[in-house]
């Protein structure tokens, strides 16, 4: 099935590229890259470790969660819970790190990256012992080598006023049920298994224990910084979403100490936050408790929203889950309404320049709850990069034929 795009304003809208991956495709993943005129340029698919259709497994572990092309055309792809894997222009796999990653990857400057994992854990609170799903940033190497682990919760609770926030989401989640705390003490097998398989089962079974009783936390997105405006924050900083307490915060991972923090009472299960050159930090605030979607512009000094926009005449924005925005090169914002199947290019003014509606699959068992995770754009340098890299290999096969 087709995409379909529809153009508001060209002349706004110079030829631009995109990448996503349509949430629909499993057990046959794939990426895309079009561009703003929805003319597909390339696509890349691979099946390593998508779990057997006889399985019937729930929505999130179906396919990829979300991907990223580098500038050489290499393809990164969270296949959720199971692992990170890099493809190259052809669709062959470059190196496979056996992680439980989920949601969000970030190219580092050594040719590594950032990724997300998570695991249940055993905390300490006030003398009292709980078990939560913690979240962890995981930075790999250039070959998918584990190099560092750094426990969320550890940094969220040795920050005072995180730390009682996050008391009080805990205890939000207490009285969810005992039979939820019964169904979560039956997989304490899995806990101490090496397994991976068994591993990635009692993940699987956590996710989905009624209410997510565990998942406090739950990260969906971090950013590396990068030299920019705001005094508070320095290079090489951590940018980090967490949907559940509602909260964005910037680490320092030097100290491994939460520098700052903000979104209680503000946003609403939020995702991809991204501080600007300006110095100000643009956030897909999703609003799931608040009945409506919205993006934010906020200045992480005066804590102030600077920029808002929350639709327009002509369609309704309502994202309770996934989605994302970013800022473009021209100085509109691409935003991802996830659940619609929706991407759109809205100016600082609020009109929508350009949208993108990535369509289902019709009749798939146990549908995704979203059409498409997330919508990124892609620079020309990177789309050159990539046709350069294809016609090389269609050379070399040329050559030995």
């Amino acid at each position: 099935m087709r995409d379909l795009v529809v153009n508001h304003k060209l002349a706004d809208c110079p030829r631009a590229f995109y990448l996503y991956s349509r949430s629909s495709t499993y057990p046959h993943p794939t990426a895309n890259l079009v561009d703003s005129l929805g003319h597909h340029i390339h696509q890349w698919a691979n099946t390593t470790d998508q779990l057997p259709a006889e399985c019937n497994p729930p929505s999130f572990l179906k396919g990829w969660n979300h991907v990223r092309v580098d500038e050489q055309g290499n393809l990164f792809v969270i296949v959720p819970l199971r692992s990170l894997i890099k493809l190259d222009p052809f669709s062959r796999v470059v190196w496979k790190a056996d992680i439980p990653a989920h949601h969000d990857v970030e190219f580092l400057h050594d040719g590594g990256v950032l990724t997300l994992t998570e695991d249940v854990v055993d905390i300490e609170l006030d003398g009292q012992n709980y078990t939560i799903l913690d979240n962890f940033l995981v930075f790999l190497d250039s070959h998918g080598g584990l190099k560092r682990r750094v426990s969320i919760s550890a940094l969220v609770l040795n920050d005072s006023g995180l730390r009682e926030l996050f008391i009080a989401k805990n205890h939000e989640r207490l009285p969810l049920g005992r039979q939820v705390w019964e169904e979560s003490r039956d997989l304490e097998v899995g806990r101490h298994s090496r397994d991976p398989e068994t591993k990635r089962g009692l993940l699987s079974s956590v996710r989905q224990l009624t209410g997510s009783p565990l998942d406090v936390l739950h990260a969906n997105s971090v950013m590396l910084l990068k030299r920019n405006r705001c005094g508070m924050f320095s290079e090489g900083n951590i940018l980090i979403s967490l949907r559940n307490l509602d909260t964005i915060l910037v680490a320092d991972l030097r100290t491994e100490t939460v520098l700052w923090s903000h979104g209680a009472d503000i946003l609403s299960g939020q995702h991809q936050p991204i501080l600007l050159e300006n110095g100000r930090i643009l956030v897909f605030d999703n609003g799931r408790d608040r009945g409506f979607s919205r993006l934010v512009e906020i200045d992480p000094q005066s804590r102030k929203i600077t920029w808002e926009y929350r639709g327009d005449e002509l369609s309704s924005f309502f994202s309770p889950l996934a989605g994302g925005c970013e800022l473009l090169a021209n100085g509109n914002i691409l935003a991802t309404d996830a659940q619609a199947g929706r991407a759109f290019e809205v100016t600082r003014a609020g009109k929508t320049v350009w949208t993108l509606f990535v369509n289902r699959t019709p009749g798939e068992s146990r549908p995704s709850r979203v059409a498409v995770y997330r919508v990124s754009s892609v620079t020309d340098n990177t789309v050159q990069a990539l046709i350069a890299a294809k016609g090389a290999g269609r050379r070399q096969v040329e050559e030995s034929a």
